[in-house]
This record gives structure tokens, C-alpha cells and sequence, in this order.
């Protein structure tokens, strides 16, 4: 198979990780989305506690950096355009003012994945997903994971979606499922 794999997940799930194994174990190109480099573009950080609006241009930053050519050659991305998608109504979902901005951002998302592309959901597992900062946790994690669930049976979305099992805790088995769907 010669097309993009995504790993979707939510925060501190390794996704990153293994996307760098997978890569150098497959022989396959890695590409890093660095979707925090938005929030350094714009002067903040994921840490960072926003107004509701504030997210947008963050949001659009991160769309367009999915979108661009790198990220789209690459063989293996350790986001996926359904990530975006999860955070921006994570975030978002108490604003309903900002429903129809979140509604048009969430089609753009789904319907800029390749429907050859494959993405590949990992699992919240025993991993120990606290952060120092308290701004992930296991609570907006699952949060996260409920909703990526429901975007990954949307109309929209057209690649394949493969889970990794949740029992998959070791990193070899996360990459043989990776090597599984290259076959």
C-alpha cells in the first residue's frame, strides 16, 4: 500500500512515538506534524487557557498545515485532519455561537483525508498520560477519545479507519498493526 497513514488518538497516547518507530522499522517516511508550532505562530501555547475565538485562528493554522504538501507525501503522520476535528469541538462545544464556524471546520477536516489514506486510532492505554502543567488528563483525554469515536463513523470521513487494540500495549504490537495494513 502506498498511501498516508494517520495515527489519531487523543493527547499522550504515544502517538508521535510510535509513528517514529513505525518509521524507522518499516523503512517508511515520517513526517512530524507539529501542529504546537500554530500555537507558537501565534504567540501561545497548548498549555495555555484561551478564549473561545482564540482557538479559531489556531484551529485554521493547523488545518492548513495538515494540508500542505509535506505533511501529504509523507508515508506515515503522527496527527490526522480527525485530531483537528476532535479539538476544535472539544474546545468549542459550550460555544454555541461558534456553531456554524465549527460545523464548517469539522466538513473542511473529514473531507481533506485522502480516501485512500489510512488512519490508524490508537488506544488510550495504561500509559501515563498526566501532564506536569495539568492541562492534559485522563478525564479530557477520554473526553477527546468519545469524540474522536463519533468523527471517525461520520458520512464525511472516507479513508479507512483501523483501531489498534486496546490489549496492544507493546510498542511491537502497535507497529505490526501498522505493517499489517502496508501489506
Amino acid at each position: 500500500m502506498n498511501n498516508t497513514i494517520y495515527l489519531s488518538g487523543a493527547h499522550r497516547t504515544g502517538k508521535s512515538y510510535l509513528a517514529t518507530i513505525a518509521a524507522h522499522c518499516l523503512s517508511i517516511n515520517f513526517k512530524e506534524a507539529n501542529l504546537s508550532g500554530a500555537y507558537t505562530q501565534l504567540n501561545t501555547s497548548p498549555q495555555d487557557t484561551l478564549a473561545p475565538s482564540m482557538y479559531l485562528p489556531i484551529q485554521e493554522l493547523m488545518l492548513a498545515r495538515m494540508n500542505s504538501s509535506c505533511i501529504q507525501t509523507a508515508k506515515i503522520v503522527d496527527r490526522s485532519h480527525v485530531d483537528l476535528a476532535a479539538y476544535a469541538i472539544y474546545h468549542l462545544r459550550n460555544n454555541p455561537e461558534l456553531n456554524s464556524w465549527l460545523t464548517d471546520y469539522v466538513d473542511r477536516c473529514l473531507s481533506s483525508i485522502d480516501k485512500n489514506a489510512v488512519i490508524v486510532s490508537v488506544p488510550i492505554s495504561s500509559l501515563n498520560i498526566e501532564d506536569t502543567s495539568k492541562s492534559f488528563t485522563k478525564d479530557s483525554a477520554q473526553a477527546i477519545e468519545d469524540i474522536l469515536q463519533g468523527l471517525y463513523l461520520h458520512p464525511m470521513l472516507k479513508a479507512k479507519v483501523v483501531h489498534i487494540p486496546v490489549q496492544a500495549t507493546k510498542i511491537y504490537e502497535r507497529v505490526q498493526v501498522i505493517d499489517d495494513i502496508r501489506q
